[in-house]
């Protein structure tokens, strides 16, 4: 993402800025209306990682929290300029990764593809010995 960037600001942010950080940005980003209650659950965080990110993430300008006016004890949180622009930049790195992940795939049959991705499931699930 940081190549895409000309910004020294943003570039600056950008290598501060871990992978969940990013995530919990994009989601931010997605919803018009974000309570932080809902945020652990879209981006699979507990509540108090989202608390301490949601925290740095306003202390470095990309996030503003705010209360709910007919609820007070409701926080939102809501994406500065800058926090919108890393989340679109995030989006179009995701869709140029969709983009060349299709014309990978595109080389192989529906079968094969298929075969593949039974062989990844099963990777996945394969847990290691304990160590004794």
């Amino acid at each position: 993402m940081q190549a895409q960037v000309t910004d020294s600001k943003l570039r600056q942010l950008l290598t501060r800025l871990s992978t969940r950080d990013i995530k919990i940005i994009s989601q931010i980003g997605q919803e018009a209306i974000c309570y932080i209650k809902t945020l652990p659950t879209a981006v699979n965080a507990s509540q108090a990682t989202i608390s301490r990110t949601i925290s740095r993430l306003e202390k470095d300008g990309l996030v503003a929290k705010y209360r709910n006016i007919n609820n007070d004890k409701e926080l939102l949180v809501r994406l500065t300029e800058i926090g919108q622009t890393i989340a679109e930049l995030h989006t179009q790195l995701d869709q140029q990764l969709a983009t060349d992940l299709e014309s990978i795939a595109a080389d192989y049959s529906p079968e094969e593809l298929q075969r593949f991705t039974e062989l990844m499931q099963r990777i996945n699930q394969h847990q290691l010995p304990a160590i004794k």
